[in-house]
């Protein structure tokens, strides 16, 4: 009876991580699009991404309207917009070292990007600007919480 123990525990725990898998499952996905190269020379650049802020744009049209004929295209090149929306995220950390831009989703109906920030103690006094893309899923609310964790 007792070397049946351990194939009972694997089994539990087995199950346990499929059901916690398939909790996984329902949350929605960021498919990132990559990283956008601002040119911080560039008054338009300056102005939308030297702060911590975050854009949904849910049409070409949009994007054009917020970021002009030249770079709203480029925003959002890789967007299906029938079943997408896209999210650039300006975002702004300090170090070295430096923070890293990252998401969860709480829920089935969110997506919500923050920044972490390193586990050291002493960090530089320096700042890191960068601008990220991703297309999510068009029915689910996106946040950005522009403090570092």
């Amino acid at each position: 009876m007792a070397r049946f123990v351990p194939f009972v525990l694997l089994a539990a725990l087995l199950s346990f991580a499929a059901l916690h898998a398939a909790d996984d499952a329902k949350k929605p996905d960021a498919r990132a699009l990559g990283p956008f190269d601002i040119d911080l020379g560039d008054p338009t650049h300056q102005r939308l991404f030297t702060s911590n802020k975050s854009y949904v744009i849910s049409s070409e049209k949009e994007a054009v309207k917020l970021f002009g004929k030249t770079l709203g295209p480029a925003l959002i090149e890789g967007v299906d917009f029938t079943k997408e929306q896209a999210v650039i995220v300006s975002w702004i950390t300090g170090g070295p070292p430096f923070g890293t831009l990252m998401w969860h989703a709480p829920d089935e109906t969110s997506i919500e990007f923050y920044i972490k920030a390193p586990r050291a103690r002493a960090r530089g006094e320096a700042a890191r600007f960068g601008v990220d893309r991703f297309a999510v899923p068009a029915d689910v609310k996106v946040t950005f919480d522009p403090k570092e964790r």
